[in-house]
């Protein structure tokens, strides 16, 4: 469906639609979790665009979802000396940012094993109400899941906006997550659905989202550059060579934001002027550091 398809009246919680049989008119409940998240979406300037309506075959639930598309015009970012944001993703700590906002991962990959472990057991049993328990199961486990990466997605976006951040950047998702062993599968997936999170509220906000190659952002120094496998044990960094020390998460994501602002001065792109946000400050790709007053 498209806005010549779908007309859709958010805050009487109303819809209308095209089917084969003509125009339908009809109520649609917004779900609890998203609580008021979907109010901004009542602003001027959102439109309907491509939009779905599914049907489930949920026993507990309703047969029907709308899954809503909006889209609304975004001023273009053409700053010729971009700041930089760099992100780390990772287990300990779902998220970390070049300026120093951590995100702990401990309870949500946590929870997920706890879910996998009452799955499990569920299985074992093989009733039909231990099969429908599962099915109940899965529904709360992917909303708890969705609603914890939108709101650390959110709190990304707000830190940018507030470093006055141009450009955020991550991983290259395709190239990292070799180390993962249990629940792979759903770690990359949180990890993909993160990015996607914050590309989309980060456009909102003018800012772009880019990806940079992982080699040896874990290894390296962001303060000397020093490289060796043996500068990181496990969370804790302490470079070889220079003797600076700190999480190993918040190093990668400094490593992460500075990639992306060297690799643009190479290619004489528009990241050539760029400069990397940090707690207090920006850093310069010739090493100077400039305080925020």
């Amino acid at each position: 469906y498209d806005k010549r398809t779908l007309t859709v009246w958010l805050d009487e919680r109303k819809c209308s639609f095209s089917t084969i049989d003509g125009r339908i008119k009809t109520d649609f409940a917004i779900p609890e979790e998203l609580n008021d998240y979907y109010k901004k979406y009542l602003e001027d300037g959102w439109q309907v665009c491509q939009s779905t309506i599914e049907k489930h075959e949920y026993e507990d639930g309703e047969p029907y979802y709308l899954h809503l598309g909006l889209e609304k015009e975004t001023p273009e970012n053409n700053s010729p000396n971009p700041t930089v944001m760099g992100v780390d993703l990772g287990i300990e700590n779902l998220a970390v940012t070049s300026t120093g906002e951590f995100f702990s991962g401990t309870e949500f990959f946590h929870k997920r094993e706890r879910f996998e472990e009452i799955r499990g057991e569920l299985q074992a049993e093989g009733t039909r109400s231990a099969h429908l328990t599962i099915k109940s199961m899965s529904g709360r486990e992917k909303r708890f899941a969705c609603d914890t990466l939108h709101r650390v997605s959110k709190r990304i976006v707000q830190e940018a906006v507030g470093k006055s951040v141009d450009v955020i950047v991550f991983e290259n998702l395709e190239e990292i997550r070799e180390d993962i062993s249990n629940g792979k599968k759903f770690q990359s997936w949180a990890f993909r659905k993160l990015k996607e999170y914050v590309e989309y509220k980060a456009e909102e906000q003018g800012i772009e989202t880019r990806t940079v190659k992982p080699m040896y952002t874990s290894q390296r120094c962001s303060k000397c550059g020093h490289t060796s496998s043996g500068n990181r044990n496990n969370q804790h960094f302490k470079c070889e060579r220079c003797g600076y020390e700190v999480d190993s998460d918040y190093n990668a994501s400094k490593n992460i934001g500075m990639k992306a602002v060297l690799g643009g001065q190479k290619s004489q792109s528009r990241m050539g002027n760029g400069q990397l946000a940090l707690k207090s400050g920006v850093l310069k790709p010739n090493g100077n550091y400039f305080p925020t007053h």
